[in-house]
C-alpha cells in the first residue's frame, strides 16, 4: 500500500522484507566517523602544538567544537577565533586550536602588550 504524507512518498515494509534487509547487512550502522573527529584525531597525532581550521560555517565550528572533549577530553584542547568574515549565513570562521601543554599555557597567558 502506498500512501503520500505531505510530498514524502511511503510505503509498507513487511517483516520478511525487513528480516531479509537485516541479513543483508543493510540495517547495520556504517561505522563511518565525523570528518571532524578523523580531523582531530590527525592532530592528536601530529608533533605541532596547534593546528588552524580555515573558513569554517557556524555549523561546521559548532560541531568540530562539539568534537574536542571526545578526542582529547576536557581541557586539553583551546579555541581561539583568528578571524571572521562575511556577514549572514555566509559568515565564515578561522579556529585556531592549541593543544595545552606547560609550554604552550607559557604563550597563551602572554598578554598583548603595546
Amino acid at each position: 500500500m502506498k500512501g503520500t504524507s505531505s510530498s514524502i512518498k511511503s510505503r509498507h515494509v513487511e517483516l520478511s522484507e525487513l528480516r531479509k534487509l537485516a541479513s543483508e547487512g543493510a540495517l547495520s550502522k556504517r561505522g563511518r566517523k565525523p570528518k571532524y573527529r578523523t580531523f582531530l584525531e590527525g592532530f592528536v597525532e601530529a608533533p605541532v602544538p596547534a593546528i588552524e581550521a580555515l573558513g569554517l560555517t557556524v555549523s561546521e565550528m559548532t560541531q568540530l567544537i562539539a568534537q574536542i572533549p571526545k578526542v582529547f577530553g576536557h581541557g586539553k584542547v583551546s579555541t581561539r577565533t583568528m578571524k571572521k568574515s562575511g556577514e549572514g549565513k555566509d559568515t565564515r570562521y578561522d579556529i585556531l586550536l592549541v593543544k595545552r601543554t606547560p609550554e604552550t599555557e607559557k604563550v597563551l597567558a602572554v598578554k598583548n602588550v603595546k
